[in-house]
């Protein structure tokens, strides 16, 4: 074959195949829709950083009782009890001002009566345990 053969070959190959590849319309064809099928797709939540309200000691806070520990948490902070050694490392205002912040978040997430009602519940987690006394 000569290279004027292979050109036309490739030319008439080349023109054929665009025509198949155009699509016939159909009757079904004009009714399909274009939009995509959304799978929703579950994500695991995130785990949320607990804040820390520190304190110098334990009264009030019913430190240990698994049912307390859950109720602050769902509230968004824990409870960290700071020994005489770390009380001394960091500064009372230092101390004062990280729990004001953390307790001024506390009130535009859960509420302005957020402590109220964590007492409640820590007073029922009392009861529930055996904790409370009178």
């Amino acid at each position: 074959m000569t290279l004027r053969s292979w050109y036309c070959f490739f030319v008439i190959s080349f023109i054929s195949s665009t025509a198949f590849c155009q699509s016939r319309t159909t009757k079904l064809s004009l009714y399909r829709t274009t939009e995509k099928i959304r799978v929703p797709v579950h994500t695991p939540k995130k785990t949320r950083e607990l804040k820390y309200i520190m304190k110098n000691h334990t009264k009030g806070i019913l430190y240990g009782n698994r049912c307390a520990e859950i109720e602050t948490q769902k509230m968004g902070f824990q409870f960290l009890i700071l020994t005489k050694s770390q009380c001394l490392q960091k500064s009372k205002s230092s101390i004062f001002f990280h729990n004001l912040k953390v307790e001024t978040g506390l009130i535009f997430a859960k509420g302005p009566f957020w402590k109220k009602r964590l007492t409640r519940k820590i007073r029922e987690c009392k009861i529930k345990s055996g904790d409370f006394v009178g």
